[in-house]
């Protein structure tokens, strides 16, 4: 199976409690929104986007922090390129 590997150092001044991540293709179409809840002693955050059966080709994504509070302190965005096996 393949899978994108997404990692992030948590800051201690600004615990979060979960991380929503947003996958769209070429064309800007999401494909994927998925969040995952943060442990509270976590120094890192790793999660896994599991590719499946996509195409190869550019992909943009959004990584939103969200902290306990409610409040979004972070948004991270990127784009990979997905080739062919």
């Amino acid at each position: 199976t393949s899978y994108l590997h997404f990692e992030l150092k948590a800051a201690k001044s600004q615990p979060l409690n979960s991380v929503r991540y947003l996958i769209y293709d070429q064309r800007g179409i999401q494909i994927e929104d998925k969040t995952t809840a943060v442990p509270d002693d976590a120094s890192t955050i790793e999660w896994y986007w599991a590719v499946g059966n996509v195409t190869p080709g550019l992909y943009s994504y959004k990584v939103i922090l969200e902290s306990e509070n409610g409040a979004e302190p972070g948004v991270i965005t990127g784009k990979v390129i997905l080739e062919s096996q």
